[in-house]
């Protein structure tokens, strides 16, 4: 889920390594060489034990144990799809507080929680050539994609102006997180939120998108993905839908043009 409305108050996000998080995306859960280990270990122990060589049973079912251990507590550490999803949500919440607190020191006024979207950078996609990251993506058991590399961007509804804040944040160098734009639009000179498509390297890419007085203006990553050409069969076809928060920020808009903002 990447589509997020922010909650109130101080947010603690759990602490999962880099290594935790790659598993996880690699679904290294349980390792074929360490499954194989015990296999073996075990065996031998039986083996061992039936000519009644104590000594060497003794040792391999001690390794036996330490491995399988090692095993299920490494399988432990990694986190699950509800956990990550949840660890990914306070990510979002902790970044939406970050923004409010500072608008609110600088403006010295109250600012409301911000309407948000998470948008996402897929492998061998023209953005993901423009950061020169290594990203990757999955599909858990319910059809849902996971995104290594993710752009958050909160809308910030000032007494005057439409505050717009994006970071990108790769998960695989967590907990580092980069303020990418900050940008600002008086609310009579937005026209509408829409969206922009375009053909990419193997993609039909969608991106959300301001339409200002002047011009369009793109704004975070990929909300939808459709592979195209003869990668239609091995590429992901991605939809996200925005329309709620689209729908938001135009009733929020409209109420700051009537009010003469």
């Amino acid at each position: 889920m990447c589509i997020q409305r922010p909650g109130s108050g101080k947010v603690a996000v759990r602490r999962y390594t880099n290594e935790q998080i790659q598993r996880y995306f690699t679904k290294e859960r349980y390792p074929l060489a360490s499954i194989s280990t015990i296999c073996i270990l075990g065996a031998l122990a039986l083996v061992f034990a039936i000519f009644s060589i104590w000594s060497i049973t003794l040792i391999c079912a001690g390794l036996c144990t330490t491995v399988s251990v090692v095993v299920y507590l490494r399988a432990r550490s990694i986190p699950t799809y509800e956990q990550y999803d949840e660890w990914h949500k306070e990510i979002g919440q902790r970044l939406a507080l970050q923004g409010q607190n500072k608008l609110n020191r600088e403006l010295k006024q109250r600012i409301p929680l911000p309407e948000s979207i998470c948008s996402f950078v897929l492998p061998a996609s023209r953005m993901s050539a423009h950061y020169s990251v290594n990203n990757v993506y999955m599909r858990e058991k319910h059809g849902v994609y996971r995104f290594s590399f993710n752009t958050f961007t909160y809308f910030y509804f000032t007494e005057h102006y439409l505050a717009i804040r994006t970071y990108r944040v790769n998960v695989f160098d967590q907990p580092t997180v980069v303020a990418e734009e900050e940008k600002a639009y008086f609310y009579n000179h937005i026209v509408d939120f829409t969206s922009h498509t375009e053909n990419d390297y193997v993609y039909r890419t969608t991106r959300f998108c301001l339409l200002a007085v002047n011009g369009n203006v793109n704004i975070g990553a990929y909300i939808d993905a459709k592979p195209i050409g003869d990668n239609r069969w091995q590429a992901p076809n991605i939809e996200m839908n925005v329309d709620e928060v689209v729908a938001e920020l135009r009733r929020r808009v409209r109420t700051k043009w009537r009010l003469g903002r």
